[in-house]
Order: structure tokens, then sequence, then C-alpha cells
């Protein structure tokens, strides 16, 4: 810090930043273990990953206080902000697990175009198998995990 005030007004800081330079600015600097800790901080911020660490939060809407509270309060209330954070928190969840399937389906793809153009050697030449056959292979998992089964042999 460049001046050591009493009070720090930090209008949205983490929002110009890669989401682990955040994470790492809040623990160090902002957060309840930062070296800001014993000082006061007013943060906005519209990440609300950080909310649970803070010990109060004003909601505002329409330019007026509509609620304010601790995060286990405001959540416990069932009000606007508790239900900003479950649908913010689907929202993400969902989108993670889109990601999850893409990646998912771009490592199968991978796989079935290795099986497709499978090079074998018979009796010293080269030849490729373009039949679409390939090995048998079966594929089983979920979001996390996904197993391949191919010609008796496990891969994980």
């Amino acid at each position: 810090m460049y001046f050591n005030a009493d009070v720090y007004l930090l209008d949205d800081p983490l929002s110009a930043v890669d989401a682990h330079v955040g994470k790492h600015l809040f623990e160090k600097v902002i957060g309840p273990k930062g070296t800001l800790h014993k000082k006061t901080r007013v943060l906005v911020t519209h990440n609300i990953s950080f909310l649970p660490q803070v010990d109060k939060i004003i909601v505002f809407k329409d330019g007026t206080v509509s609620e304010e509270g601790s995060y286990s309060e405001l959540m416990a209330r069932e009000g606007e902000f508790a239900d900003y954070v479950i649908t913010y928190t689907a929202k993400q969840q969902q989108q993670e697990q889109e990601e999850r399937r893409a990646r998912g389906h771009t490592f199968l793809e991978g796989i079935q175009e290795s099986d497709n153009e499978e090079t074998t050697a018979e009796n010293g030449n080269e030849t490729s198998d373009t039949t679409g056959k390939g090995p048998e292979m079966e594929i089983t998992g979920d979001d996390e995990h996904l197993s391949v089964n191919s010609q008796g042999k496990n891969f994980r």
C-alpha cells in the first residue's frame, strides 16, 4: 500500500484482474487475513465469491439500500440477495458442466479419429485402417471421470 490510511474505499478492484490474481489480492491484501485486516475496507464488487468472507454486506437496488447483514444472515432471510446468489451459482455450475462436457467430447473425438486411421504393420508393410471400425472400445463415466476400455485395456 502506498499510504497508511485508516479507511480504504475499493471500487471493484478485482474486476480488472484474472480470477487467480483476484483471489490472491483478496487473500493477501483485502480479506480478513490480508495486509489491511486491521483497517476499515469498503469494497464495492459484483464478484459474489468473496462475500462469505466479509463482515457486512450492503445491497443496493435502484440507488437505495435494500438489504444489509452478514452473508449468512442475508442467505437465511431468503430475500433478493439470496435469490441472486442461488441463481448465479446455478448458472455458474451449469456453465462449468457444459465446459467439462465440451472437453470430454473433444477427447472422445480425438480417440475416434485416431481409431479410424489406425496404422498397423503387416508383413513389414504399414497399412492404414480406413474402414472406420477401428478397435472395439467402451467408454463410461460421468462429468468428473472418464474410463476407456479398448481391447481389454483400461485407461482412466
